[in-house]
């Protein structure tokens, strides 16, 4: 086989390989409102202040707001405001 015939038949392929794959792609269905996964807030949050900063505490919740279990709180950011 050539070069120039290899090359074409890997471009029928390639071509057949999309043809097959990419109506499967952007299929229709109704439309689903996104989930609100939040976590509860925390119940004891408390703070002091300490020489010159704040000290703040809480116990990270254990479930989400629709009441699934939260197993993967990596990141708990806190924003202060004034």
């Amino acid at each position: 086989m050539t070069a120039a015939a290899w090359r074409a038949s890997w471009w029928v392929l390639a071509l057949a390989l999309a043809a097959a794959i990419l109506p499967g792609c952007g299929r229709k269905g109704p439309v689903v409102a996104p989930e609100r996964r939040l976590p509860v807030p925390a119940a004891d949050l408390r703070a002091h202040i300490d020489e010159e900063s704040v000290v703040v505490r809480w116990t990270n919740p254990k479930t989400r707001a629709d009441g699934s279990s939260l197993r993967d709180l990596r990141t708990v950011r806190l924003f202060r405001r004034e």
